[in-house]
């Protein structure tokens, strides 16, 4: 039986990307997926909604639950635990996949754009640990995550825009901060970060500088969360984890397992 049997997950940034491959993966392992995001059209930018997402998971024999949320907003975010503690009756983990990023320099940057980093990337980490603190308690093993780097991977990535990176590494912090404050409340929270690139992520978003990785599917990073979620919550905690660390320690797994079919064929 998998360790997420009956454990209920509330993701952001659920319509795409890390998030949506961390809905389906989690909701493949026996989880209650709650999908949190503010899409409810189909556009360029998503091919998904929270409801045909949570309409595939059901199709598939999983369990979900979409919630409209705007995480820019306290009450939205509060509103979005309560309707998860109301439909499933628990909260046993966070994954924080929402993420924005703004290239524009210092000298051209518009500060609302600014603004959004940070209502997008630490404040609604904040705000989640916040609403979501008391219920996690209750839980077997709960755990937060967000994508985060440790500052010597920030310090080799490809991206060096001040703006984000006050943003991020201010998540990067946080994790820190929140670890040490659960620490007696037994909830772990962790970091996640890709050790190299990641198929159809923007280089400047994510990659590391490793000329010689070959990319790997976002499924390799789906993975090391999942591999997160099974250790102690009481003794893994405070990590700034990479993905191709924990799959090269996980004996189930090889990182061959994870390069696109294209690039492996």
């Amino acid at each position: 039986m998998s360790s997420l049997s009956d454990k209920t997950v509330l993701i952001t940034g659920a319509t795409k990307g890390f998030g949506k491959s961390m809905a389906l993966a989690c909701a493949k392992a026996g989880a209650n997926v709650v999908i949190v995001s503010k899409s409810v059209h189909v556009n360029s930018a998503n091919k998904d909604t929270i409801f045909t997402l949570a309409e595939d998971i059901e199709e598939m024999g999983g369990s979900a639950y979409a919630i409209q949320t705007d995480i820019r907003y306290d009450d939205q975010i509060e509103r979005a635990i309560n309707e998860t503690l109301r439909q499933f009756g628990a909260l046993d983990i966070i994954v924080h996949a929402a993420n924005v990023f703004v290239g524009s320099s210092s000298a051209q940057i518009d500060m609302s754009r600014f603004d959004l980093m940070h209502q997008i990337l630490p404040r609604s980490l904040f705000l989640l640990a916040k609403y979501g603190v008391n219920h996690m308690i209750e839980s077997a093993n709960p755990h937060i995550l967000t994508l985060a780097p440790r500052y010597e991977e920030f310090e080799r990535s490809t991206y060096s825009k001040t703006a984000y990176a006050v943003n991020a590494m201010a998540q990067s912090v946080m994790v820190k901060a929140l670890a040490n404050e659960f620490s007696d409340s037994g909830i772990a929270v962790n970091a996640l970060w890709p050790q190299g690139p990641i198929q159809d992520f923007d280089d400047q978003f994510f990659a590391l500088k490793e000329p010689d990785s070959d990319p790997l599917m976002i499924d390799a990073l789906t993975q090391a969360a999942l591999q997160i979620f099974q250790q102690p919550a009481n003794q893994f905690s405070g990590r700034f984890c990479l993905d191709r660390e924990i799959i090269q320690d996980h004996a189930d797994f090889t990182l061959e397992d994870f390069i696109p079919k294209q690039l492996a064929e």
